[in-house]
């Protein structure tokens, strides 16, 4: 499952027969609802698909594309084996020319300047872009800035 081919869905509901249709096709049978959580979410193999609100959706991003569903597609988070959350890496290709193996200054030469960064737990940091070809991206980095531990992409919201 790539990353970009996922990114489709945003703002679609699990229960959107075509999203669910791909969904199906990675073996993927969980499709979220609402059960007092504003979000839920779904791992598969380095993957984290994140669903939120439709009403967080339409506050941060804008509209949603449907309305069979009350949990719709946000976030989607790809782990590097550095992650300390338990998840396999992720064996796909990252977006935009990027590595789980890319230094701070590696990421800077091919994003640009971060528009925002802050402290993830005690020991990592992250940095976001907040318009990468119509995306907001975000680098969680291992201490030091030495490599990745997780990739995030979301719609660039409103």
């Amino acid at each position: 499952m790539q990353i970009l081919e996922v990114a489709e869905f945003f703002g679609f509901s699990p229960q959107n027969e075509k999203f669910d249709k791909f969904l199906s096709s990675y073996d993927i049978s969980e499709r979220p609802v609402f059960n007092e959580t504003p979000m839920e979410d779904i791992s598969k193999e380095g993957l984290v698909l994140w669903f939120h609100t439709d009403r967080f959706y339409k506050d941060a991003h804008g509209p949603v594309h449907d309305s069979d569903g009350d949990m719709v597609l946000s976030k989607i988070q790809a782990y590097s084996e550095n992650n300390g959350s338990g998840l396999c890496r992720y064996m796909g290709i990252l977006p935009f020319g990027l590595t789980f193996e890319n230094t701070l200054t590696e990421a800077i030469t091919k994003l640009g300047e971060p528009s925002n960064n802050h402290r993830s737990g005690p020991h990592n940091h992250v940095y976001s872009w907040a318009n990468i070809q119509g995306y907001r991206v975000a680098l969680c980095f291992i201490p030091e800035g030495k490599s990745v531990s997780f990739f995030s992409l979301s719609p660039k919201g409103i």
